[in-house]
């Protein structure tokens, strides 16, 4: 059987080498942009009026309009434009409150105690939000955020699948099959 050339043999590892390097560092890139292109789309507006919040406690309760529970795509910049007590029909002041942009999350942070914890509140505001391709995007990005758990176990294998190859194919090539030292003997050739 005719030997390969090693220097053939190892600039096709080599070859193996760079252009996985350049895939991943293409998807980097394409991740990254993605990520920023989420920002172009969710920008829809969405209102609501009179939304009620049941039970709202220093410990806080979700609005039904934001993603945690409706599932709305990329919701973003949320805001409240008035509170009412739903039991007293009062207005309660915005110093009586926190909300989380981000999430829809209102909480009460008045006085301990005070005629509005852990009543119902019925308030108007409003969202932004982006449409079914912003969901598309978001469930790839939070797909990619699982990578780096697994990026270790990758290597790893990688590592060992390229010094593999290199004891199977590229060292029995390299000494012609032979064994050295020693007398006689069977010589296998992979």
């Amino acid at each position: 059987m005719k030997g390969l050339n090693k220097r053939g043999q190892i600039a096709t590892l080599q070859t193996l080498v760079i252009a996985l390097l350049i895939i991943g560092i293409v998807l980097g890139i394409g991740f990254l942009l993605l990520e920023e292109f989420v920002g172009v789309i969710d920008d829809k507006a969405g209102t609501f009026t009179n939304a009620t919040y049941e039970t709202v406690s220093d410990n806080g309760v979700y609005s039904e309009y934001n993603s945690t529970n409706a599932l709305i795509p990329c919701f973003n910049t949320f805001a409240l434009s008035i509170c009412i007590n739903a039991t007293e029909g009062t207005e309660i002041s915005s110093g009586n409150y926190t909300t989380t942009a981000a999430t829809g999350k209102l909480a009460y942070s008045g006085i301990a105690g005070g005629g509005y914890n852990t009543t119902d509140w019925n308030c108007t505001g409003t969202y932004l939000y982006g449409g079914a391709g912003c969901a598309g995007v978001e469930s790839t990005i939070e797909g990619v955020e699982e990578i780096p758990q697994w990026l270790t176990i990758i290597v790893i294998i990688f590592i060992v699948g390229i010094l593999l190859a290199i004891v199977f194919k590229v060292l029995p090539r390299v000494t012609g099959g032979r064994t050295s030292g020693g007398s006689g003997g069977v010589v296998a050739e992979i």
